[in-house]
């Protein structure tokens, strides 16, 4: 399980956050980049993005992490991008109109 969480994020282990972001997370511009840093996917992701957004398209993410999603989640803010994230935690008629 660790190594499936750390082929996702390195900040899904846990301790390594507060590690590597304990300074940066007051500067946006330096935390993203530590969140792009700990992941080669969500690096895959940001390029991804950027070609979509030049595109006008949208894009869907799925994830077996909620975790990772929060971690994606935190990426788009600092981006500007506006999402709609849907759990299990997100209730049937939310999940209808966010859709």
């Amino acid at each position: 399980m660790q190594l499936w969480k750390c082929c996702n994020h390195l900040f899904l282990l846990k301790g390594v956050w507060d590690e590597i972001c304990k300074d940066a997370y007051h500067d946006d511009k330096i935390y993203l980049d530590k969140l792009l840093e700990g992941s080669g996917k969500l690096i895959l992701l940001d390029k991804f993005i950027d070609k979509f957004r030049q595109e006008k398209s949208k894009i869907l993410i799925f994830s077996q992490f909620k975790q990772m999603l929060d971690i994606i989640e935190e990426y788009t803010k600092l981006k500007g991008i506006q999402i709609e994230k849907l759990t299990g935690s997100v209730k049937s008629h939310d999940r209808i109109m966010a859709i």
